[in-house]
């Protein structure tokens, strides 16, 4: 680009967003009038492969409905993406404002949000790694052009999931729940899973406008290696229908005051929906946001503290520093850094940020702490990527600054080889040394690492350790022995250096008490496998979807819940890994198909637990419902006379309307008051008659009841015979009171004057299950369903690891699963947040296992590598 067009003046950077603005709204305009103008043919295919007529009715009934509301939707869903296109500045005041307005109000989310909120945030994540690095690029690009001009949006306002809300938002109005999954399917899978285009051409314009130019896109230079296949949108889950009270069947939902995680569902596991949490400490490390699952955590003094660090770029509030920041960077707590400002101490810079090389800023951190100048130059906190070849990030960190460390480590630059050239070929590839007199080349050490591979020693370790030295004597053991029983020669250096490498990687992973001790075994099953596959191929160490490291990443998720060498999931892992032990070579198509096995794995183990789960809660939250409208008839009935033929209506019917409403809606609604209500009035309606004015207040409201009470009736599932039936008792009744009363014709006058003149008399109020003067139980802070924790059992027994699946606000539970989804342990908030701060049950990180080891070593050799250099 010509200085000309670097240099662009504010006003022609003024019309460059116009330009991208209208180009953005346009393009999703687009997208999703076709997706509405396609959505019946669709349909019509989605009815014809329906299982049941009841299923097929429901497509065309959905036909009809957006056939109706095709042009409203489309109009919403502009007008919602038309606020995230307005300047940051506007964007952050108003939403600093909301913030505000709400403080010290308590959300309860019913579960009809908090499904939306799940397949929101899901259909984001997913759809954000598709394009993680065209992403990644824009939002540098944005946020070097906020620099310039104050017109440009917030630099995450692309992401996926806000246009996945917009559509969320424009749909809320007009469908049902079941009806918003398969809309919202159909959204993901016409609208978010091609928004490809769309971010090409917003970053291709940028770069015509010399906005950072020299970060080359994949559909400008060349296809960057080992790219991961995309995730497979998922299918919606099918509601359930109304359920009897006290019965057996399975509510689809509960509303109001719960909480579930979506059964199988993980916050906070790599590649999961969530973010980093600090429970024990109070704080908050938060993630990658809505759009980013796939980094990992930067370690640092505490890594308890730290949070994880989107591959690809951003920063996140509370995440933790970029390499060079110290090793207690977590103690500037939860910071973010305002666009085009400041870095806090504590917060990952954004792509383009060198924080080696002076990116920090000291705002929010301890004394010593650097400070960056804020502004483009190569000496502020603005530097460009540093200088080499990879334009990307692995373990949160600048590809190039990770390859510069391991290759002063190593002693030999790590950098993409030649075209044409092999790996293994060695030539004059410094990391691929050839024998000598003195050393034994890498073909010959990576020959001895084949013979140790099976070996009881390194394949079934009986301890956690890594042992770099027994390694390195091992592989001089093996070269003696096939070459008559002398050894003449050392190990080359770079030989030596990997597998030191190689151990302080494994070091760092048993160090993380966030993996059980029983994964840690399997995984250090695969050492040799692994310093094989960093010494193949060094640049191992600089894509993080190399199939080995996936492969560690995958067992560790699968993983997170096993501590037991019995269990099947255990025994299934071990399996696959023997057979990589047994078979790996040369070729990372060994990892690749073990990895396939275990997403296989995943996938089948994912939906057993889903399965068990769904059961679990589904059991939790009719029992919470059930104590709840026992409750509520207990505060109606005691005192009272219920006369036999009203107990079909008081005692089964009106418990069954209150159960699915509450199991549906919650009671914080003005319907359930009126369901409610309307039982106390039925109920106060036949009690015996102890006075004129009595008897002339049910002649005044008697008809007004049957007619009430029939009506809500009506709108259940039950049958109109055992409505009719259960009407005709509270009838019978209100008839055989009145005619067991002997008032005077005068008495009857009287009363029924009083009561036209002043009314039938105010009903007694409703007993409140709690009382107000009793203090509510607070949920333990930033504790979400779906977040895994080592829970404490008690004094005789281990803690178990297990999820968090619902938690009920208003009987203060939370329910924990196990990772096959089976209940294990109820816990109440005040027991709960007590044995967090006292450090009996704690928070399990999720984070990429390699990524958070890689980037722990390198922040450790950061110091030694400046000095290096």
């Amino acid at each position: 680009m010509n200085s000309e067009t670097n240099n662009s003046q504010p006003g022609d950077l003024d019309g460059l967003i116009a330009e991208i603005r209208n180009n953005i709204q346009t393009r999703l305009g687009d997208l999703v009038s076709k997706l509405l103008d396609d959505a019946d043919n669709r349909l019509f295919e989605l009815a014809d492969n329906a299982s049941s007529n009841e299923e097929q009715n429901c497509y065309f009934e959905l036909v009809r409905l957006l056939r109706d509301s095709k042009t409203g939707i489309a109009t919403e869903f502009n007008q919602r993406i038309a606020p995230l296109l307005r300047p940051y500045a506007a964007t952050e005041a108003e939403k600093q404002s909301r913030i505000e307005a709400s403080e010290g109000e308590l959300s309860l989310v019913d579960q009809a949000e908090m499904d939306d909120m799940v397949m929101v945030k899901s259909a984001g994540e997913r759809a954000a790694g598709m394009y993680r690095e065209q992403l990644s690029h824009l939002e540098a690009r944005l946020e070097h052009l906020a620099l310039k001009s104050p017109e440009v949006f917030a630099k995450d306002a692309l992401r996926p999931v806000n246009f996945c809300e917009a559509f969320d938002e424009a749909i809320k109005e007009h469908f049902d729940q079941n009806n918003k999954k398969i809309l919202f399917n159909l959204f993901y899978e016409n609208v978010a899973s091609r928004l490809s285009d769309l971010y090409d051409a917003t970053n291709n314009r940028l770069i015509e406008a010399g906005i950072l130019p020299q970060i080359k896109l994949h559909t400008i230079g060349a296809t960057p290696k080992r790219r991961r296949p995309d995730s497979a949108p998922q299918t919606p889950d099918t509601a359930t229908e109304e359920q009897p009270y006290f019965d057996d069947g399975q509510p689809h939902s509960v509303g109001g005051y719960a909480m579930t995680s979506a059964p199988g569902s993980t916050y906070g596991q790599a590649g999961m929906p969530g973010a980093r949490q600090d429970i024990a400490s109070g704080g908050t490390a938060g993630g990658a946001g809505a759009a980013y699952t796939q980094g990992g955590a930067q370690p640092g003094g505490d890594h308890a503290q730290s949070g994880t660090v989107p591959r690809g770029g951003g920063y996140s509030q509370g995440a933790p520093a970029a390499p060079g920041g110290g090793d207690d960077y977590a103690q500037g707590g939860s910071a973010s850094a305002p666009q085009g400002g400041d870095y806090s101490r504590g917060a990952m810079p954004p792509p383009g940020v060198d924080a080696a090389s002076g990116g920090q800023a000291g705002t929010g951190g301890t004394a010593g702490s650097g400070t960056g100048a804020g502004d483009s130059s190569a000496a502020g906190a603005q530097a460009e990527m540093p200088e080499g070849p990879y334009q990307h990030y692995t373990a949160g960190m600048h590809a190039n600054r990770v390859s510069q460390i391991i290759g002063n480590y190593l002693g030999a630059p790590i950098a993409p080889p030649a075209e044409g050239e092999a790996a293994a070929e060695g030539g004059e590839n410094l990391l691929y040394p050839a024998s000598t007199p003195q050393y034994f080349g890498h073909d010959e050490v990576l020959a001895a690492l084949s013979s140790l591979q099976t070996q009881l020693e390194f394949s079934q370790p009986s301890e956690l350790r890594f042992d770099a030295n027994a390694i390195k004597q091992a592989i001089l053991s093996s070269i003696a022995t096939r070459s008559g029983g002398a050894v003449t020669k050392r190990l080359n250096h770079i030989a030596e250096k990997t597998i030191d490498f190689i151990e302080l990687v494994f070091d760092a992973i048993i160090d993380d008490d966030d993996i059980s001790d029983t994964i840690k075994t399997l995984l250090l099953r695969l050492q040799i496998p692994v310093i094989k596959a960093s010494m193949l191929d060094p640049e191992f160490f600089i894509y993080d979807n190399h199939p080995a490291r996936e492969l560690l990443d995958r067992i560790a998720e699968v993983g997170v819940g096993i501590s037991d060498h019995a269990d099947e999931v255990y025994i299934r892992l071990d399996r696959i890994v023997s057979q990589l032990v047994n078979e790996y070579e040369f070729s990372t198509e060994t990892f690749r198909h073990a990895l396939e096995k275990i997403k296989a794995f995943i996938a089948e183990q994912e939906q057993i637990a889903r399965a068990k789960e769904e059961e679990a809660q589904h059991q939790v939250l009719r029992e919470h419902a059930r104590n709840i409208v026992l409750k509520s008839l207990r505060s109606i009935t005691t005192g009272k006379i219920l006369p036999e033929a009203v107990h079909p209506l008081v005692l089964k019917r009106w418990p069954t309307l209150m159960f699915n409403h509450y199991l549906n809606f919650g009671k914080e609604n003005d319907k359930w008051v009126e369901i409610v209500e309307l039982l106390r009035d039925i109920i106060l309606s036949v009690q015996p008659i102890d006075s004129a004015e009595s008897l002339a207040c049910l002649l005044a409201e008697k008809d007004q009841l049957l007619t009430r009470a029939r009506e809500l009736l009506n709108r259940t599932s039950q049958s109109k015979k055992d409505i009719n039936d259960v009407i005709s008792g509270l009838e019978e009744t209100h008839r055989s009171l009145v005619e067991h009363c002997n008032f005077s014709e005068q008495q009857m006058e009287a009363a029924e004057q009083t009561v036209a003149e002043q009314g039938v008399p105010q009903k007694e109020e409703l007993v409140h299950e709690i009382s107000a003067a009793e203090p509510r139980q607070q949920l333990p802070h930033d504790v979400m369903p779906g977040m895994w924790f080592e829970v404490y059992i008690d004094e005789n027994k281990p803690v178990r690891r297990c999820k968090l699946s619902v938690i009920i606000v208003e009987d203060a539970k939370l329910i924990f699963v196990n990772h096959a989804g089976e209940l294990v342990i109820e816990k109440n908030f005040d027991e709960f947040r007590k044995e967090l701060d006292q450090g009996l049950s704690r928070l399990i990180m999720g984070h990429s296992v390699f990524d958070y080891a890689l980037s722990s070593v390198i922040t450790h050799l950061q110091p030694a590598s400046r000095a290096y250099q």
